[in-house]
């Protein structure tokens, strides 16, 4: 019998998120505060079966996102694979009364099944990958709520500790390597993100970038210029902080696929 991971421990660190639970709400009321929402915000839901989390993630949690997300678009890029991003995509489950807006959803493996056309989440497949950062205590027991779902590999990141969960008889499973990038061991992802921290520091006051034009131009630290930053320069810098760690991923060749540009997802 496969033995489910247990909810990982909050550990003391700094405030990466503001979040707010209502209990109680019914599917109806929830899909009512769904839809008098905007569609350009910066807060995220979760909804479990009459829990409501409303989460707003501040810069911690925001640049630990993006970082991961350069690392898996950089993984992709060398391995030749093809991605569908779907961000924080509303994933409604009607049946399960189950409702998330994770940090990061991809379909990889089942990326030809819903390319180049909208997601059906109550009918097709859930994402192959699913990434979320909770540096601060989260009322959803999430190792759960996405097994639940189905969702086949897990990415957990508090701000030190990161996680990868593999789902195994219907519960997940604490490994030491993506199954998704088996070649890469976890210590490898640390590296990465250590690197990436100095590659794309946090200033403070005002940060400097370099446009799509070449020009440099100071802008405010906030979380989606970091992000925009990052996309800029991401094609370079990523891709050079991961051959210093995994020279072995394949750059040229047959065995390479029309390769993803950073910053964007393949044909969908």
């Amino acid at each position: 019998m496969t033995i489910a991971a247990p909810e990982p421990k909050v550990e003391l660190h700094s405030v990466g998120e503001q979040r707010v639970v209502l209990r109680g709400v019914s599917w109806e009321a929830y899909l009512q505060i769904l839809d008098a929402l905007p569609q350009s915000r910066s807060s995220r839901l979760t909804y479990d079966d009459g829990v409501l989390e409303i989460t707003v993630p501040l810069e911690d949690h925001e640049f630990s996102g993006r970082l991961i997300e350069c690392c898996i678009r950089t993984l992709v890029e060398l391995m030749g694979l093809r991605i569908k991003t779907m961000g924080s995509t509303t994933m409604n489950y009607p049946q399960l009364k189950k409702g998330a807006e994770p940090d990061n959803a991809y379909y990889i493996q089942n990326q030809p099944l819903v390319r180049g056309r909208t997601v059906v989440f109550s009918q097709d497949p859930p994402p192959d990958l699913v990434v979320e950062v909770d540096i601060t205590h989260t009322d959803i027991a999430k190792n759960q709520f996405y097994s639940s779902l189905g969702v086949p590999e897990f990415w957990r990141f508090n701000g030190k500790v990161w996680r990868i969960y593999q789902l195994q008889e219907g519960v997940y499973v604490e490994v030491e390597a993506s199954p998704t990038f088996p070649q890469v061991p976890k210590e490898r992802l640390y590296r990465f993100l250590e690197q990436a921290k100095v590659t794309f520091p946090r200033e403070s006051g005002h940060s400097r970038r370099v446009d799509n034009q070449g020009e440099c131009s100071d802008e405010s630290k906030t979380p989606q210029n970091l992000y925009r930053r990052a996309k800029v320069r991401s094609s370079q810098d990523c891709e050079s902080i991961w051959q210093t760690h995994q020279p072995s991923c394949p750059r040229n060749g047959a065995d390479r696929k029309r390769p993803v540009q950073m910053g964007q997802t393949s044909p969908n």
